[in-house]
């Protein structure tokens, strides 16, 4: 028996020492996964945290055949995505806002693909477009794309801020 089945067989039994050994080995790991996806760092902290409860509270149903960090590292990414999920609400009533005025510009032979097609270059103006201009949703984008709906949503933002940096010059 391994080291860590052994912390893990601990865990299970709520071992809280076996909890701190678990987390001072897999924290760092955990908050990369977080932070990538959401790229905020406050957030990614939080989220790391939660993890680990998350992951304290469901150790129970663990199979100790898999590997344990992709185990830890799957809870990480669905707590990260359930935060954008959770959190894409409010971003999305203040872009509407944007793409209203994207629609109805000043210029009537400037439309919202002209404005992003102008603005954004690559994956981030094809994410973009196909948003706004063709209503997908990011779970379709991610297929069409074949890129993951985490990416998508970082491209999708990313893209977002820059035409508003470019309405504000």
């Amino acid at each position: 028996m391994t080291k860590e089945e052994i912390l893990i067989g601990l865990l299970k039994e709520q071992n809280e020492d076996a909890f701190e050994a678990i987390y001072e080995k897999y924290n760092k790991l955990v908050f990369l996964v977080i932070n990538n996806i959401v790229q905020d760092k406050e957030a990614s902290k939080e989220l790391t945290s939660d993890t680990f409860m998350k992951m304290y509270k469901h150790i129970s149903s663990y199979d100790i055949k898999r590997k344990f960090s992709t185990w830890l590292t799957t809870i990480a990414r669905n707590t990260a995505i359930n935060y954008i999920n959770r959190d894409k609400n409010k971003n999305l009533v203040y872009d509407e806002e944007l793409v209203n005025r994207v629609e109805a510009s000043e210029e009537p032979s400037e439309n919202a693909s002209t404005i992003i097609t102008s603005t954004l270059e690559g994956i981030e103006r094809d994410v973009v477009k196909l948003k706004i201009v063709d209503n997908f949703t990011y779970q379709e984008i991610s297929e069409i794309l074949n890129i993951s709906v985490s990416e998508v949503f970082r491209k999708y933002r990313s893209g977002i801020q820059k035409i508003k940096s470019s309405y504000k010059k």
